[in-house]
């Protein structure tokens, strides 16, 4: 899956796909994806998905 496709967040962060379902059976979607303080994805729930988050540098707030 190319890098080069990408896309802004609202909050104005980008977000760029590394691996998609067509790359692996429709297992996975991996994405790496660089926010600013304060932002991230909006509040929101997945009913037959799991999500992974993987922090490289700075701290991160989560809803539970």
């Amino acid at each position: 899956m190319s890098q080069e496709r990408c896309w802004a967040s609202p909050g104005g962060g980008r977000y760029f796909p590394l691996v998609g379902p067509e790359d692996s059976q429709g297992q996975v979607f991996i994405m790496r994806g660089v926010e600013g303080p304060g932002a991230g994805p909006p509040l929101h729930r997945h009913t037959r998905e799991d999500e992974t988050f993987v922090v490289l540098e700075g701290k991160v707030e989560f809803t539970v």
